[in-house]
C-alpha cells in the first residue's frame, strides 16, 4: 500500500499528469503496483478514468466510477461490467500500463498476452505520442535490459515506488 501511494504521488507531480483530461489505468493483478490511489486522486483531481476491457485478443478502454458494476474477465480481472461506449485511444491523455520488468530506455515486459503493445502498436510507427505511456512497477522490477521484440511498444518513462526512469524522464520532469 505504501509503494502505490507512494506511486501516486510521484505521478501526480509530472507535468504530462497535471495537463491529462483523460486517464488509463488497470487494475491490479498478480502481484502488480496497485494504481488505485493515483486513479482514486485523478477522479478527486476532476479528470475522467478509463479501464482496459478485454474483448477477444483485442482491449478498449471504458470509463469507469465509484459504484459502478464491475465483471471478472477470463484473467480473473475486474472490469466495468457494461461499459456504455469506449473511450477512443486517441481521447486518453495518459496511460499508466502494468509491467513485470523494465529497463530505462522504456523497454517493458508485461504478463505476456501483448494486449498493451496491440492496442498502442500504432506509436511504433507514428511521430506523435498520445497517450503518453508510462510503466508503473516496483523499484525492484528494474533491469540492465529488457529483451525486446519487433512488435514492442516502449513506454515513455517508468514510474516506480521509488523514483522516476527512462529517456524522457528528465523532460518530462520539467
Amino acid at each position: 500500500a505504501d509503494a502505490a501511494w507512494a506511486f501516486a504521488e510521484r505521478v501526480r507531480t509530472l507535468p504530462v499528469y497535471r495537463r491529462a483530461r483523460r486517464v488509463a489505468a488497470y487494475f491490479a493483478h498478480a502481484g502488480e503496483l496497485d494504481p488505485a490511489p493515483l486513479l482514486e486522486s485523478a477522479r478527486n483531481d476532476g479528470k475522467t478514468v478509463v479501464v482496459p476491457v478485454v474483448i477477444g485478443d483485442s482491449m478498449r478502454f471504458a470509463a469507469c466510477r465509484p459504484g459502478d458494476r464491475l465483471r471478472q474477465n477470463r484473467f480473473g480481472i475486474p472490469e466495468p461490467a457494461a461499459p456504455r461506449r469506449y473511450a477512443p485511444t486517441l481521447s486518453i491523455d495518459l496511460a499508466i500500463v502494468p509491467l513485470v520488468a523494465f529497463d530505462d530506455t522504456g523497454n517493458r515486459l508485461g504478463q505476456g498476452g501483448g494486449f498493451y503493445d496491440r492496442h498502442f502498436a500504432r506509436q511504433r510507427h507514428s511521430a506523435w505520442r498520445h497517450p503518453v505511456l508510462v510503466g508503473a512497477g516496483y523499484d525492484f522490477q528494474r533491469c540492465v535490459n529488457v529483451p525486446v521484440c519487433d512488435h514492442d511498444v516502449p513506454v515513455s518513462f517508468v514510474v516506480t515506488d521509488k523514483a522516476i526512469y527512462g529517456r524522457l524522464a528528465r523532460r518530462l520532469r520539467a
